[in-house]
This record gives C-alpha cells, sequence and structure tokens, in this order.
C-alpha cells in the first residue's frame, strides 16, 4: 500500500520516455540518419523496457530470498527472540549491585564489579538502540529503493547514466541483506557467550 502508488506513476514516466526513444529512433532510422548512434542500443533499451515493468517484482524475490536467510538466524518466534536476548544481555545490574558486597570487604574488585556491570548494561543498551535505528532507516530506505526501481533500470540503457544503475543496486543489496547479516553476528555473538561459560581460561579471568 506504500509502495506500488508511487511505484505506479515512475512505471508510467518510464514506459512513457521508452516510447519516445523508440519513436525518435523509428523516425531516425525511416530518414537514414547515419549519425545517430542511438539506435545501437535499441536491444538495451527493448530489454531495459520490459525489466521496468518487473523491477518490482525483481527487487520482492531479492528481498525474499534476504528474509529467508535472515528466518535462519533470527526466525519471527517470541521464545527463540527472548531465547536470543538473555545470552547476549549482562547481568541485571540491579541485582548485581544487591548480590555484590560493594564495599564491606574493602577490595577493589567488590568497588569496580558493580560499575563494570552497568558500564556492560549501558553498552548494550546503545548497541541495541543503534539496532533499532538502523532497522528504521533501512524499511524507509528500501520503501524508496523500491518505488524508485524503474528509473534504475531506465537509466541504464545510456553509457552516460549506466553508473547510476550500478549504485541503485549497491545500495538495495546492502538494506535488503543487512538485517540477515546482523542476525548472523547476533547468534555469533550469543555462541560465543554461551561457549565462553565453559572456558576454563575466561572462567579463570
Amino acid at each position: 500500500a506504500v509502495i506500488y502508488p508511487g511505484w505506479e506513476v515512475i512505471r508510467n514516466l518510464c514506459n512513457i520516455f521508452f516510447i519516445l526513444a523508440l519513436i525518435i529512433i523509428a523516425m531516425a532510422t525511416l530518414f537514414r540518419v547515419d549519425s545517430y548512434k542511438f539506435k545501437d542500443l535499441i536491444i538495451q533499451l527493448i530489454i531495459a523496457a520490459l525489466l521496468v515493468n518487473f523491477s518490482l517484482v525483481i527487487a520482492q524475490v531479492i528481498l525474499g530470498l534476504a528474509d529467508t536467510i535472515q528466518a535462519q538466524f533470527l526466525p519471527a518466534n517470541v521464545t527463540v527472540i527472548r531465547s536470543l536476548a538473555a545470552d547476549l544481555m549482562v547481568t541485571n545490574y540491579r541485582s548485581a549491585v544487591y548480590q555484590s558486597t560493594f564495599g564491606s570487604q574493602g577490595t577493589f574488585a567488590s568497588t569496580v564489579q558493580p560499575l563494570f556491570y552497568l558500564a556492560l548494561s549501558l553498552g548494550s543498551f546503545a548497541v541495541f538502540s543503534a539496532i533499532a535505528i538502523f532497522l528504521v532507516v533501512r524499511i524507509v530506505m528500501l520503501w524508496l529503493l523500491l518505488m524508485i526501481s524503474p528509473i534504475a533500470y531506465a537509466v541504464g540503457v545510456l553509457p552516460a547514466t549506466a553508473k547510476y544503475r550500478g549504485e541503485w543496486w549497491g545500495m538495495f543489496i546492502k538494506y535488503a541483506f543487512f538485517t540477515p547479516i546482523m542476525a548472523f553476528m547476533l547468534n555469533m555473538a550469543a555462541v560465543i557467550s554461551n561457549t565462553s561459560r565453559n572456558n576454563p581460561v575466561l572462567q579463570s579471568i
């Protein structure tokens, strides 16, 4: 509902551009304008005209692939997500303060331990807040990229503007596969966290 109306308008404008380009090439061929170079691009023009009308479908297929990969590491399951969060989050700061002997023994470790837990908690909060912001930015950027996807195929016909098609594809792939990469890294962090509990070297530290 958000993407399709804007995409449809841009697609129609690109189709009008292709029709005008085909008419110009036909007139140039009819009047034997030998210096007219765009007739060499007729095949690319026809292919681009077809891809423009399927640009949204092609982008949805790529997003579906990214969602499938993401579901392998971060499925839409509340239990799994809570389990992953429990592996990633540090001990609750308040319980850590209450359980520690803060200043009672006069040792440096008992004084630093609550502060260390507080630093870890603030760091975890900052990381997850940044992830939430990046996910919102990703959604908005994907909306915009999907809406202007016909333009990416249209500008790819001319050599002078073909670089913009590559830029569009680069940005689209980057935002599409951001969540699978992020989910993979979160799972790796959770695996390392669980493994460290049984690591004798880390336990001694």
